[in-house]
């Protein structure tokens, strides 16, 4: 899609074009993106980025590889740029996915929020919380610009859209299973989580072996050793005490943290963005919401059994 959306007029052109530059790409060697002169511009190219202000993360690495593999230059083209394709209502609009999560003790299957990214804006339909697209990257704080990045260039979102290093331990055993298999396990851990009645905030108890133990399994099971990070815009924003009674707000069902405030995206300095395929193989969620006023999705979507269960 992002390939397409570089020319403002691609859906009025016969794609046997692009099908073609696109496939060159992908069976070419892939020998060259491993040359010391390529990892040199790499390095070159991530330093620059930190010294902008971006997070140093294996992310980022990983998109300029895929870049390498799906290019053979450096594309200068942004999110905001695909406006052009976008002002005479001449193409559909395009929709990227990715899921937050947190970094550590919980798999995706636990938390995961969606985001939307769009030539327009970005943001979470859970939280209604979007900003322009040229703004995401940049450091905000309880809804203020604080510090404004220079946009990222497409290839480093596509990095997080295809973010598969960001998966835990346990998440890779979930999807170790068949499809069958994954989706009766995960229903029935949802169904166990809603029927306990632990409350999620306790007192802290000094700690013993046994529960040291279980925290290094824990930690081994759900921490995201090569997980990108991205300024988080919602840093520092404040809910109402009473944000989860709200009829549009929409609680994650399947943990307890959408009570607790001070445990939701908004507390941590950085998202923690990943490929939405560790959750559901498909992008249809966006197309869901009642105010888009979808009559018809064509799912082109062979992974799975029931996606739209």
């Amino acid at each position: 899609m992002a390939n397409l959306y570089e020319d403002p007029d691609w859906s009025q052109k016969d794609l046997a074009g692009p099908m073609a530059a696109m496939r060159a790409q992908v069976i070419k060697s892939k020998l060259s993106i491993l040359t010391p002169s390529r990892l040199q511009w790499y390095q070159q190219e991530l330093k620059e980025r930190a010294k902008h202000g971006h997070p140093a993360c294996f992310t980022n690495l990983w998109a300029l590889l895929n870049e390498a593999l799906l290019h053979d230059e450096p594309h200068d083209y942004t999110l905001s740029g695909q406006q052009e394709a976008l002002e005479h209502g001449q193409n559909p609009m395009p929709i990227y996915c990715a899921l937050n999560t947190k970094e550590k003790n919980l798999s995706t299957f636990e938390f995961g929020e969606w985001v939307e990214f769009s030539p327009y804006e970005v943001g979470f339909p859970k939280y209604g919380a979007f900003v322009p697209s040229e703004l995401f990257g940049s450091q905000f704080f309880m809804g203020r610009l604080m510090k404004r990045l220079p946009e990222s260039r497409i290839c480093f979102l596509e990095g997080i859209w295809s973010n598969l290093y960001a998966a835990n331990l346990q998440d890779s055993l979930y999807w170790s299973s068949e499809p069958d298999q994954f989706w009766d396990r995960w229903a029935q851990d949802q169904v166990t989580l809603e029927k306990e009645d632990i409350p999620l905030l306790k007192m802290e108890e000094p700690p013993s072996m046994t529960s040291r133990i279980a925290k290094f399994f824990t930690d081994l099971l759900t921490r995201r050793p090569m997980a990108g990070a991205t300024h988080n815009f919602l840093h520092g924003l404040h809910f109402h005490r009473d944000y989860f009674k709200h009829p549009h707000f929409s609680a994650w069902k399947g943990t307890k943290l959408d009570g607790h405030p001070h445990q939701l995206t908004p507390v941590e300095p950085y998202l923690c963005l990943l490929d939405v395929g560790y959750f559901i193989n498909t992008s249809c969620p966006p197309l869901l919401m009642p105010t888009r006023e979808v009559d018809l999705i064509l799912s082109l979507d062979y992974n799975l059994h029931g996606a739209f269960q």
